[in-house]
């Protein structure tokens, strides 16, 4: 198994080649199918109205809006594709720190701080930051879970 980040990110995106293939196939697909769409309107607005045929009008509107819609669909399949590539990167690279840290010595991690290990792994993923250097645990729709304290790893005593 590769031992550096980027190594892994290359392992598991050339396992991934024919989601990427298929994912290139999409855009390109979605990027012809949008540029129908004006061309049909310019056809509309040029040909159609000025000429008064209805028949030519409603064939084209209906052509606008299928290749709208169709525009949706490929955009959708895009963003599925593109977050399955995505997450198959991640779950390697979960799979090989787990599969580091369980082979690291316990006397190892016993000599670390509390909170060191996620620090060296913040470091060598990539910096990130958090106002002041806090993560709390945060529910989307209630705000901070109540108790929950990561920053000194303890939770508040029941009813507090």
């Amino acid at each position: 198994m590769p031992k550096t980040t980027r190594a892994i990110v290359v392992h598991e995106l050339r396992k991934q080649i024919p989601a990427l293939v298929s994912l290139g196939a999409l855009i390109v697909f979605a990027a012809t199918v949008n540029i129908i769409t004006p061309l049909l309107f310019k056809a509309l607005v040029d040909g159609a109205i000025p000429a008064k045929d209805l028949g030519q009008v409603l064939w084209l509107l209906v052509g606008m809006v299928s290749a709208s819609l169709l525009g949706i669909v490929l955009s959708a399949l895009q963003n599925y594709q593109r977050a399955k590539v995505g997450e198959a990167v991640t779950q390697g690279l979960r799979q090989s720190l787990f599969d580091h840290a369980i082979r690291v010595r316990l006397s190892a991690l016993e000599k670390l701080k509390v909170g060191e290990i996620v620090h060296r792994i913040k470091l060598s993923c990539g910096e990130w930051t958090c106002p002041h250097d806090r993560i709390l645990l945060v529910n989307p729709f209630a705000g901070p879970i109540p108790g929950v304290d990561l920053i000194t790893s303890q939770v508040a005593p029941a009813g507090s």
